[in-house]
C-alpha cells in the first residue's frame, strides 16, 4: 500500500488563497515540465508547417497563373491550402491543450483538496470523497514507461483524474490514499467485525470468505491474495484463480489493509 510523508511547506499560489479554511497547506503538483513543453513545441511546429506551406502554395500557384492561367493555379493551389488549413487547426488545437496544461493545478490541505482544470476551480473536502480508483498501466517496447491515473469520487458522483502529466503524481496519489485510509478503513472494519459485508466494486468481503465477480471463496481455501501488473488475483489451494484490474477497484488499499489483517490470507504485492 502507498505510503508517504508530506512534503515541507510547499508554496500555494494566490488563486488557492480562498481555499485556506481547509487548513494549512501539505502540497502542491504543477504539470510536469514534459507536458508543458511537448504541445508547446508541437503547436510551433504546426505554426511552421502553416507557413511554409502557405509559402509554397503561394509560389507555386503565382508561377502557374503567369504561364497557364487561373484555371490551373487554382487547381495547383488546392492542396497546398488545404494543407495549411489542417496545419492551422491541428496547431490550435495543440495550443488549447498547452494552455488547458498550463492553468492545471492541485493543492491539498489538512482538510481536503482543491484542483484546477480546464479554467475552473474546484474544492473537495476530505470527508466528501467517497472513492479512490488506482490504475497503473506499464507500458513495454522501445520506451517502455509506466503510466498513473488516480481518480477520485465525490458524494455528489462527480469524478476528478489526475496523471502523470502531473509532476509527482504518485506522490500525490499515495496521499490521496493515505486520507481515504484513515477515513474509510475503520468504519469498512466495524462493519466486517459486525458481520456485515463489505463492497469494493465487484468485489465482496464478508467474514466467511471474499467473492469476486460473484464467485464465492471461503478464506480457508485461498492460497495467496496477489497485486501484480495492475490485477487483484485471489489464488484457490484447487488452483483456480479469480481476478479483476485493479483500477476499477474503490478503496484499493482500503481493501488491502483489511485483507493483511485476516489472519487466515497471505497477501502479495
Amino acid at each position: 500500500m502507498n505510503r508517504a510523508a508530506p512534503p515541507t511547506a510547499p508554496t500555494i499560489p494566490t488563486v488557492f488563497s480562498s481555499f485556506s479554511r481547509t487548513g494549512a497547506p501539505v502540497a502542491f503538483f504543477r504539470p510536469s515540465q514534459r507536458a508543458r513543453v511537448v504541445p508547446l513545441a508541437c503547436a510551433a511546429a504546426c505554426a511552421l508547417g502553416a507557413a511554409v506551406t502557405l509559402a509554397y502554395g503561394l509560389a507555386a500557384s503565382a508561377t502557374a497563373y503567369s504561364y497557364y492561367g487561373w484555371a490551373v493555379a487554382d487547381e495547383l493551389g488546392r492542396t497546398p491550402a488545404l494543407a495549411f488549413w489542417l496545419f492551422v487547426l491541428a496547431g490550435f488545437l495543440f495550443g488549447l491543450h498547452a494552455l488547458l496544461l498550463w492553468s492545471l493545478a492541485v493543492a491539498l490541505y489538512e482538510g481536503g483538496i482543491a484542483f484546477r482544470s480546464l479554467g475552473r476551480i474546484r474544492a473537495w473536502a476530505w470527508g466528501d470523497l467517497t472513492a479512490l480508483y488506482v490504475a497503473v498501466t506499464r507500458e513495454a517496447g522501445f520506451f517502455p514507461r509506466t503510466r498513473h491515473r488516480y481518480t477520485l469520487q465525490h458524494t455528489s458522483g462527480e469524478r476528478a483524474s489526475f496523471d502523470d502529466r502531473l509532476e509527482q503524481v504518485t506522490e500525490l496519489g499515495a496521499l490521496i490514499g493515505h486520507q481515504i485510509v484513515e477515513r474509510h478503513y475503520p468504519p469498512v472494519a466495524e462493519r466486517l467485525n459486525a458481520g456485515e459485508p463489505v463492497n469494493f466494486g465487484q468485489i465482496t468481503v464478508e467474514q466467511n470468505g471474499i467473492q469476486v465477480r460473484e464467485r464465492p471463496v471461503k478464506w480457508g481455501e485461498i492460497e495467496v491474495v496477489s497485486v501484480r501488473r495492475g490485477y487483484l488475483q485471489v489464488h484457490a489451494k484447487d488452483g483456480t484463480v479469480s481476478g479483476l484490474p485493479v483500477g476499477g477497484i474503490p478503496n484499493l488499499d482500503v481493501l488491502l489493509l483489511l485483507l493483511d489483517h485476516i489472519s487466515d490470507v497471505r497477501l502479495e504485492e
